[in-house]
């Protein structure tokens, strides 16, 4: 598989991964809402939702600058859905968000390394 291959492979599985995620953290944060009548919607969607859609332009685009930023924010998501799997909270969600963070990071790696690559070769 060439380099060229690679790194379209990585991109779409970049922006794949990012869609699953973003998705499971609305499904999250709407089950927040639905459960939790007391909290103002708009606070929970600002503080779950607004930092990973803020790169959405970057995964769109594959900024490689942005996908970086994007890692140490997913280290975030990551963080707090291993805790709530610790807790016991919504293990199914927990669990799919710990697993699509760590396949959105893995990704992102892969396609700025062969992205790199790409740019020294030519």
């Amino acid at each position: 598989m060439s380099l060229s291959q690679k790194v379209k492979i990585a991109r779409a599985s970049v922006t794949a991964s990012y869609l699953i995620l973003t998705l499971l953290v609305l499904f999250s944060t709407w089950q927040s809402i639905s459960q939790n009548t007391e909290t103002s919607w708009l606070l929970i969607i600002s503080v779950k939702c607004l930092p990973l859609l803020a790169f959405f332009p970057a995964v769109y685009l594959g900024h490689v600058r942005g996908l970086i930023w994007l890692c140490f924010v997913l280290c975030l998501y990551f963080i707090r859905a291993v805790g709530d799997y610790a807790a016991g909270q919504n293990l199914m969600i927990s669990g799919a968000l710990a697993v699509m963070s760590v396949i959105l990071f893995s990704t992102i790696l892969c396609f700025i390394k062969w992205n790199a690559q790409a740019r020294r070769a030519a």
